[in-house]
């Protein structure tokens, strides 16, 4: 019949899912309301049941539309810059635009079919447009200038500073203080962002108060006002500027605030531009400014506020002044920062409160109640921090940030110095940064008991590691991986500390070992995109290299420092003037630079462990670590101030100093014990066409160069170095600086040297003659003799009338007071007060030599102790000063000199130029010959004895003869 048929066959496998649904949600009103110019966060809730068989996969979805109803491919909104995979969800700053949204979220199980979607509307709104009339509040004029009114400062925060769109600006004058009925005196209006009124028209010693009102399509207008008061004469015409306010979209103030104030002068002279700030709040009660509320004082051009330096619910005037030198004028200006409230009217509970086993059972927070008054509609955001001390240390870990108003989490324990206590804080912060601390608490975290089953705590973290902290690697969440590996990693350090004895150090080395290595490549593998990810996973990452470095994952120092590099870019973008300095964030990150500089430096030779030593790895890791920190340091000067106090980073073995200035307030122009470079007065002619220079030092304690040595010369100092840039991060070469402008640099070497070259002891109103020969193959090195003696018998010390020891040296033999090239008189006093006192006192140096390497050097060592001998100790070494150059990729000494006052463990050096700088200190091959002048002539015994018996002969007979 032409009929024909086919058959397929389907093979079907089933598979009985092996983990329970899991549960999903998002906390959220009905409609969530986004403002554009902040940063928002977005966090579903999720329940996987304890399931780790399966990869946990997440996926947000942004659609633009007005329901969730009905999604659209087309209308998918894409962000490149944005993890959409995992729970919570960050949406950066004008990220989105006006409007509705559909946020999507997808939670499912890798290689399974099952999958729960949860949906939320959004809706962004913008925010208010900002109209700023230039110079502040109120401000003073001078009646010989028309008044300037400048409203082409104020924008729209809902763009980019270049997608501003035109405002329309209308002018008013509403009210003047000669006029009886309060109002304005002048018939006044104006269009257009900047007017000029007459000076015509204003009369002198009266205040004018002129409205300025902003508006654009579609934006609500928005009103400010200036007060201006007119000053007859030539005043100094002052404006002020919230920078902060600008940087961070926040024109109001509370407690939490960074507030950074700058203050111009339109018509001063150079020599008056000096400012004075004061402050008081609505309620007319004074703010003190000084080093404790503000970071640059209240003398200078800019104000910096500390945080915590402000009172919630206040809002605050700030005034700056300034006087014409010549004229005795004080011109000024104010401006008013209003309060933001923070949140209010909730309360939180912390569970357990009493003693925790670290790793056994999760510290839980939850807060019911809080609102914000400004914006009910925004969700809010909980932190929970966690901070340990121990006795002149303490550490800061930000557990979490995100919209729920609960969360539970593993903490770190106690340094068991101190009591294992660990101090638990909850905040609660609105959109704009306003921040209450919500709860303060105080817990005992101890180190977990080995459980049963296994032979060691170190045993029993390796099988955390291998099940737990892997399971919540493939749940995807990474607050919880991080979380988990933090408490961990600090568990582990904390059994470390605990290990007095050699033998029980080695208690399950290989179980440490490995712990610490696969916690260090969870850490370096998370996604990091905001500045936030960067807080948590550094100051975990942190404690992988800060206790037993024998252990640190040496596989992991490429990576690490690719993942550190990363997170730089990320600061780079949002580390701007008007920012706060991200110090916490800093330290972590130098912290591990100077670790990984320290491991390099003191791996086993040869390594037992693979990855350090072999090839060229090692050397490329501790350079680019401190190349590293050298950008780091670039980027944060970014929002430092113009003469703000000094930015200080330190590490456990690397610290970084920053300050940005003008030329004649640089670190360093006096001798400080604190730094290691010295600056003559002359040095800041070399920047005499600049007023603002920004100037980095940095030393570490290990060399982050250790290759390119010159023969037989390693850099046994630490590396110091110093650059100047200007404010954008450029830098400014120094060199082939004049004698009178070349700075001194020293470097610490604090290994241990046997210098003595010998010892002899020198009788009462004795001498001895010392003849010492080296070998010097480095003719830079410049050579050092210190001469110190001990008293050996002191019963009269306190009677010696010259309680000292004379020194001649000179090159040739026989050296004496009147043939010598240098001369001492090293007291007793000095010999007692060695450890602070002055080495030039009983140091000798000799200046790098161009002739023959070997040659004799000749002391005469006088004693003019009347009843004591000393015993004299002779020591030798000398200094190679160097330092790094990056484009030849060696170390060199040209443009370096040794300099006189360096002792075994600290070179003093003289450079022409700056970059990174060492030294060798050593012990040059030598002989010693002690010499005792011969006897002068002595006394003949017998002699004396036959003078003697003939005398009392003569003197017998005498008597005799005389009574005959």
């Amino acid at each position: 019949n032409l009929i024909s048929f086919a058959i397929t066959h389907l093979t079907v496998t089933v598979r009985v899912l092996e983990c329970e649904e899991p549960e999903a949600e998002l906390i959220l009103p009905a409609q969530v309301v986004m403002k554009r110019s902040q940063k928002n966060y977005l966090e579903a809730q999720i329940d996987l049941r304890g399931c780790f068989r399966y990869q946990t996969e997440y996926l947000w979805e942004i659609y633009r539309t007005s329901s969730c109803l009905w999604l659209s491919g087309a209308d998918k909104v894409h962000l490149p810059a944005v993890d959409m995979s995992r729970p919570q969800l960050v949406i950066p700053k004008l990220a989105l635009d006006l409007g509705n949204y559909c946020f999507k979220f997808l939670v499912s199980f890798g290689d399974t079919p099952l999958s729960k979607s949860i949906f939320a509307n959004v809706t962004v709104i913008p925010n208010k447009l900002v109209p700023i009339i230039d110079g502040g509040s109120y401000r003073v004029w001078s009646s010989t200038r028309d008044l300037i009114l400048d409203g082409e400062k104020s924008y729209d925060p809902n763009l980019e500073d270049w997608e501003q769109t035109p405002l329309q600006y209308r002018w008013t004058c509403v009210s003047s203080t000669k006029s009886s009925s309060g109002e304005c005196a002048l018939n006044f209006s104006a269009v257009g962002g900047g007017v000029t009124v007459s000076r015509a028209i204003l009369e002198t010693d009266v205040e004018y108060t002129f409205d300025l009102t902003v508006w654009k399509t579609g934006m609500t207008p928005e009103a400010t006002n200036q007060t201006v008061l007119i000053k007859e004469g030539t005043v100094p015409i002052v404006a002020l500027e919230c920078i902060s306010c600008k940087a961070q979209s926040v024109y109001e103030v509370s407690r939490s605030s960074y507030v950074y104030l700058e203050g111009t002068c339109l018509n001063c002279q150079n020599n008056s531009k000096m400012g004075r700030w004061a402050a008081h709040s609505f309620k007319n009660k004074t703010l003190v400014l000084d080093k404790a509320t503000t970071s640059t004082g209240n003398i200078g051009m800019n104000l910096v506020l500390r945080p915590g330096a402000l009172k919630d619910g206040e809002g605050y005037t700030f005034t700056f002044h300034i006087t014409d030198l010549a004229t005795g004028e004080e011109g000024y200006a104010s401006i008013d920062l209003f309060p933001n409230q923070p949140p209010f009217g909730g309360f939180c509970r912390l569970s357990p409160l009493g003693r925790v086993q670290a790793l056994t059972a999760k510290v839980h927070f939850e807060c019911t109640g809080w609102r914000d008054n400004e914006d009910e509609d925004t969700p809010l955001v909980y932190l929970l921090l966690a901070t340990r001390c121990r006795t002149g240390h303490c550490e800061e870990f930000w557990v979490y940030k995100g919209s729920h108003s609960e969360h539970a989490a593993f903490l770190p324990p106690g340094f068991q110095e101190g009591a294992s206590l660990v101090h638990v804080s909850v905040l609660v912060q609105d959109q704009l940064g306003a921040t209450v601390v919500a709860l303060n608490s105080t817990l005992a975290i101890t180190l977990p008991s080995t459980p049963d089953g296994f032979r060691s705590l170190p045993q029993w973290l390796y099988n955390q590691t291998e099940v737990v902290l892997q399971g919540l690697v493939k749940q995807s969440d990474p607050q919880q991986v991080i979380e988990y590996s933090l408490a961990l990693i600090t568990i582990l350090n904390e059994y470390e500390r605990s290990l007095h004895s050699e033998a029980k150090a080695e208690e399950g080395e290989d179980f440490r070992a490995w712990v610490r290595r696969n916690i260090t490549k969870t850490l370096i593998s998370m996604k990091v995109n905001t500045v936030d990810d960067i807080r948590q996973i550094t100051s975990a990452l942190a404690q992988c290299t800060v206790a037993n470095k024998e252990f640190v994952c040496r596989a992991c120092l490429t990576e690490t420092l690719k993942k550190l590099e990363s997170m730089l870019t990320i600061l780079q973008g949002e580390t701007l003037q008007g920012t706060m300095t991200p110090t916490t964030i800093a330290d972590n990150i130098l912290r591990i630079m100077g670790d990984l500089i320290q491991l390099v430096n003191t791996v086993p030779q040869p390594s037992k462990l693979q990855g350090v030593n072999s090839g060229p790895t090692h050397m490329q890791v501790a350079s680019k670590a401190y190349a590293l920190s050298t950008d780091l340091m670039r980027i944060l000067m970014k929002s430092r101030v113009l003469n703000e106090e000094p930015l200080e980073l330190a590490g456990s073995d690397i610290m970084a100093k920053g300050k940005r200035s003008d030329p004649f307030g640089l670190l360093c122009y006096e001798d400080n014990p604190s730094c290691r470079f010295s600056i003559p007065p002359a040095f800041n002619a070399t920047f005499s066409d600049l007023t603002d220079v920004v100037q980095v030092m940095i030393r570490v304690d290990y060399n982050p160069f250790p290759f390119g040595y010159i023969p037989n010369y390693t850099v046994s100092s630490e590396v110091a170095s110093m650059e100047f840039q200007n404010n954008n991060g450029t830098e400014i070469p120094i060199g082939n600086l004049d004698p009178q402008k070349a700075i001194t640099v020293m470097v610490s070497d604090l290994a241990a040297k046997n210098i003595t070259a010998g010892t002899v002891t020198v009788e009462e109103r004795k001498s001895v003659n010392v003849v010492l020969t080296t070998e010097n193959s480095n003719r830079e090195a410049g050579l050092y003799f210190q001469v110190t003696f001990s008293v050996v018998n002191d019963r009269y010390v306190s009677h010696e009338p010259e309680p000292f020891v004379a020194v001649y040296f000179h090159h040739s033999a026989q050296p004496n007071e009147h043939n010598c090239t240098a001369s001492k008189k090293i007291r007793l006093e000095d010999m007692n007060r060695m450890a602070e006192g002055d080495p030039r006192r009983y140091t000798f140096f000799v200046a790098p030599v161009t002739d023959d390497a070997a040659r004799d050097y000749h002391l005469n060592i006088t004693n003019h102790f009347l009843w004591s001998p000393v015993e004299v100790t002779l020591g030798l070494y000398s200094s190679l000063c160097q330092y790094f150059s990056e484009e030849e990729g060696c170390w060199k000494t040209e443009g370096m000199v040794p300099l006189e006052g360096t002792t075994p463990n600290q070179a003093v050096c003289l450079t022409q130029h700056l970059t990174a700088f060492g030294a060798s200190l050593f012990v040059p091959p030598h002989a010693v010959q002690f010499i005792r002048p011969p006897p002068g002539p002595g006394l003949n015994y017998i002699v004396l004895l036959t003078c003697a018996i003939c005398f009392v002969t003569y003197s017998v007979a005498a008597v005799i003869v005389h009574k005959l």
